[in-house]
């Protein structure tokens, strides 16, 4: 979404014995080798993105399905909504 030069530097936490298919948890703590990655050290392992970041899509459709206990209500899983 926006050119290379906008893109901060990351920071890599480096450790192999951590399950890479394994989801988030929240709260969990790692440990491991900090390194800061650029987009240059990005594209030199990936590749340019096609589309570049003039090219690509901007604007994006989001549509949300929100699955209830039969008998259940929105109401009991949403506490705020914004219009």
């Amino acid at each position: 979404m926006i050119p290379k030069e906008q893109v901060s530097p990351m920071l890599l936490i480096d450790n192999t014995a951590i399950d890479k298919t394994q989801l988030p948890q929240l709260g969990a703590t790692i440990t491991g080798t900090a390194t800061t990655v650029t987009i240059d050290d990005i594209i030199t392992a990936e590749g340019q993105r096609i589309p570049n970041s003039t090219n690509s899509q901007k604007e994006f459709k989001i549509g949300y399905v929100l699955l209830t206990q039969q008998g259940g209500s929105v109401a009991d899983y949403v506490t705020a909504i914004e219009p």
